[in-house]
C-alpha cells in the first residue's frame, strides 16, 4: 500500500518543486502539496454538489442516438 501511496504523490511533490523554480524547503514543499490537494478536493465538492441540484431533472438519463452524416 506505502509503494501506491509514494507512486500516487511522487508527481504531485514534482509538480509544487517545480512550480517554485528554486530550491526548496520540505516546509514549503508540504505546504504546496497541502494547498493543491485541498484546492482539487474543493473542486470536486463543489462539481458534487452541483450535480446533484442538476440531476433532479428527469431528462438527464435520456440518452440520444448519435447522428451519423450520410454519404
Amino acid at each position: 500500500m506505502e509503494n501506491e501511496y509514494n507512486t500516487i504523490l511522487l508527481p504531485i511533490i514534482t509538480a509544487v518543486m517545480l512550480c517554485y523554480n528554486r530550491p526548496v524547503t520540505l516546509d514549503e514543499i508540504a505546504d504546496g502539496v497541502i494547498a493543491l490537494l485541498s484546492s482539487q478536493q474543493e473542486k470536486i465538492t463543489t462539481m458534487t454538489s452541483h450535480n446533484l441540484e442538476c440531476t433532479s431533472d428527469s431528462s438527464y438519463a435520456k440518452i440520444a442516438p448519435a447522428q451519423r452524416k450520410r454519404k
